[in-house]
């Protein structure tokens, strides 16, 4: 039982780390309290770091090679161009092996929910921030949030956590419960993006709820696998017709609020290169993750990502876990429009990438026999 117990106090500090993290990515715009948020990321990096050394004997040599290569390639990225997200993915990587994948999702729902409900009260008092924005006669407010597409990325992902928790299986009071929320996003923030994104998910789930072995099929795993140079090449071709003076980019650039001409914009200011180049010093964003990850992260960071993603995907249908793979392939698909996701900070979904490592991310009906297989040796 102690070896349990040890699991169960190595998951509340690796929670506890993550906290950190999302806490400074959720509410460290607003003045007066940014700057501590921000320092207490540094105790959650700490915190993730004695968990490691800690448990060092949990790793075989190959893991441990691993991960430190990916992490001295992190720093090295982190010192380059000014984004440390790949570190703490990667040490969050680390660190959760042998911590329960669904218990973590589980958990982000929960401060997920938490976070609508205290920046709600916390805009409505007046504490949090309203950047407001229209789009024609349409007023959209960010709710206390930095932008009105960081509320619906929260809401996107949120929905997202809660259909692969449910196995996307189609139960009516979820969907009507998270329609609710998008429809309560709406109102306020009106992310199109998130919207769209959102009900594609919903619509999509559905079909795999009513067919699910039709995805299971070797052709559906080819198209996911795909997705994510399909999305690249999308962004390409829709940046050079831009550049090309294309009108119909030209409409959809506007609804896509410029995203398109800030690819065309650092593009042609600085262009992929092997090792990336920093963008802090623009006053614009790369929305695009396609665009970012060739230009500021670099072309070996972008191929990486690349073989990763295929990979992932891969291993996920060989282990039979087809609502991961939808899960990831949507927010890559989502991709084209934001990159926040990608976050570790906003998005504890990315430690699906540790099935690379660990191939211990499976359905919650394996893991419950796992876990009482595990439970009955150490007893």
């Amino acid at each position: 039982m102690l070896l349990v117990d040890r699991n169960k106090l190595t998951t509340f500090f690796f929670l506890l780390a993550y906290t950190t993290f999302y806490a400074f990515a959720m509410f460290g715009h607003i003045a007066g309290i940014g700057g501590y948020l921000k320092n207490i990321t540094y105790f959650g990096i700490a915190i993730l770091l004695i968990l490691f050394f800690t448990r060092l004997h949990d790793y075989y040599a190959k893991e441990g090679i691993i991960f430190f290569i990916l992490i001295l390639w992190s720093l090295f990225i982190g010192y380059r161009v000014g984004d440390y997200g790949y570190f703490k993915l990667i040490l969050m990587i680390t660190v959760s092996k042998n911590i329960d994948f669904n218990k973590c999702i589980k958990y982000d729902v929960f401060l997920r929910l938490l976070t609508i409900v205290l920046m709600y009260f916390l805009w409505r008092a007046g504490i949090a921030p309203d950047t407001a924005s229209a789009f024609g006669t349409i007023m959209r407010h960010s709710m206390g949030f930095q932008n009105p597409n960081h509320f619906g990325l929260l809401v996107f992902i949120l929905i997202l956590e809660c259909l692969y928790l449910a196995r996307m299986k189609f139960h009516f009071w979820l969907y009507a419960a998270l329609i609710a929320i998008l429809v309560f996003e709406d109102r306020i923030a009106g992310s199109r993006t998130s919207e769209v994104y959102s009900i594609a998910l919903l619509i999509f789930t559905a079909f795999y709820a009513k067919w699910p072995n039709a995805f299971k099929k070797k052709g559906w795993q080819i198209f996911m696998q795909l997705n994510y140079v399909i999305c690249a090449v999308l962004t390409a071709v829709s940046a050079h017709m831009m550049e090309s003076g294309s009108q119909t980019m030209k409409a959809l650039d506007s609804a896509f609020s410029g995203r398109i001409t800030n690819v065309v914009y650092y593009n042609q200011l600085l262009g992929p290169t092997i090792l990336g180049h920093s963008i802090s010093f623009g006053n614009r964003t790369c929305d695009n993750l396609y665009a970012y990850l060739a230009i500021c992260s670099g072309i070996l960071v972008f191929i990486a990502v690349t073989v990763a993603y295929m990979l992932l995907i891969r291993d996920l249908y060989q282990y039979d876990n087809i609502p991961m793979a939808i899960a990831v392939f949507f927010l890559f698909a989502y991709g084209i429009s934001e990159r926040l996701w990608m976050n570790i900070d906003y998005n504890m979904m990315m430690l699906a990438f540790r099935q690379l490592i660990y191939h211990d991310i499976v359905p919650n009906i394996q893991m419950e026999k796992q876990e009482t297989v595990y439970v009955s040796e150490v007893e």
